[in-house]
């Protein structure tokens, strides 16, 4: 039987933790970036009127 030594110590652990959550975080980023453009492409626009149009500033005398 082969036995192995491993040792991970608390700041090795703690780097592998920092890793996996940037990663995640990452990712997570990435897709909320992307999901925005592919809404923002699809969405429909209202569309406003001028302001010429309809709407006075000053009443006409």
């Amino acid at each position: 039987m082969i036995s192995v030594i491993a040792y991970l110590d608390p700041g090795t652990g703690s780097i592998i933790i920092q890793s996996v959550l940037a990663g995640l975080l990452g990712i997570a980023f990435a897709i909320k970036m992307f999901w925005q453009r592919v809404v923002g492409f699809f969405r429909f626009r209202k569309t406003e009127p001028l302001a010429d149009e309809g709407t006075e500033t000053e009443p006409k005398t």
